[in-house]
């Protein structure tokens, strides 16, 4: 589910992955009596450059001062990245960025996966909310949702809708939206979603839902006209734009919320020192200005909170993954 950045925005993100790389192993000094030797690897199963793997390194530059140690980001993409995870050694040195709805999700889309995220993980704690937000094509001039409604029910199955994949939870959220809202609309699935978002743009496909961070500088420029956002509250960089409630669609939530999580197995004190980690860099206002200029809310919450909006992700998209079919697996 990662957005594809614009060419200023990834020149940015590849400054702050140099950055955050240097000012790392740099702290190490300060505490070397006391900080383990190796450096703490945390996992991140998307792509260099994406909005999750720049999210992850924000925060992991935050947690290498507090910790006292280097902290090493290993993009490990998809399934490959979950799985070396999952059976990493338990020892606390080794970490990951997931999704709580991939977390909640993974098991009921394929049946064939090398690992169990209920088995071989352990929730740390929860970081951040990258909140969606529903756009069209604005040339279309849909002033809100109630007219791309309008439109799409006067028009049954002649819209089309972008995702990031035929498993990502921007397909997951549409599909709910066309649920609550009766709508007939058609799947387009991309191999990431700043292909999609190009195409809805260039009036391919006409709508689509995505993590504020993809779409915010087509607001911006009005190339993308932001109908809602998919969150229970307006969100700070859109204060004008309704929420899917306030639209009349109350069901329509989908916020795409990341944690920590370890290997099963990992000590409780290894457990508590990461989280602990984790509070403290989202106290930094640096941190919380760095998340929120990408469009992310920080979203620091203990692991048994971060579970229990697991069970609630798996809750609200098992439905939509059986009525439609979706498997990852075929």
């Amino acid at each position: 589910m990662n957005s594809a950045l614009p060419l200023g925005t990834f020149a940015s993100a590849m400054a702050l992955v140099a950055t955050a790389a240097i000012t790392a192993t740099a702290t190490v000094p300060a505490l070397a009596q006391t900080a383990p030797v190796r450096p703490l690897r945390i996992i991140v199963p998307y792509t260099a450059g994406s909005s999750s793997d720049i999210r992850g390194r924000i925060v992991a530059q935050a947690m290498a001062a507090q910790l006292g140690q280097p902290v090493i980001i290993d993009n490990r993409p998809g399934i490959a990245g979950a799985d070396i995870l999952a059976k990493a050694m338990p020892d606390g040195q080794t970490t990951g960025f997931l999704n709580a709805t991939v977390l909640a999700t993974a098991t009921l889309l394929s049946a064939t996966l090398p690992y169990d995220p209920d088995r071989d993980y352990t929730a740390v704690a929860l970081i951040s909310n990258s909140p969606e937000v529903l756009v069209t094509d604005a040339k279309l001039n849909f002033h809100s949702v109630a007219e791309l409604i309008a439109h799409a029910k006067a028009h049954p199955g002649k819209l089309n809708f972008g995702s990031a994949g035929a498993t990502s939870l921007t397909r997951l959220a549409m599909e709910l939206f066309k649920v609550e809202a009766g709508v007939n609309l058609v799947h387009v699935p991309y191999k990431g979603i700043g292909l999609a978002i190009n195409d809805t743009i260039g009036g391919r496909v006409q709508t689509l839902i995505s993590d504020l961070s993809g779409v915010q500088p087509f607001i911006r420029t009005g190339a993308l006209k932001a109908l809602a956002v998919t969150s229970a509250r307006r969100i700070p960089l859109l204060p004008d734009v309704p929420t899917m409630a306030e639209a009349s669609l109350p069901k329509v939530l989908s916020d795409n919320l990341t944690g920590l999580v370890a290997p099963a197995a990992t000590p409780a004190p290894a457990l508590r020192r990461l989280h602990d980690a984790v509070a403290s860099a989202l106290k930094k206002p640096d941190v919380a200005q760095q998340l929120a200029n990408q469009g992310v809310i920080p979203t620091p919450a203990t692991a048994d909170e971060f579970r229990r909006l697991v069970r609630e992700e798996r809750a609200r998209w098992s439905p939509i993954i059986k009525a439609h079919g979706i498997r990852a697996d075929g």
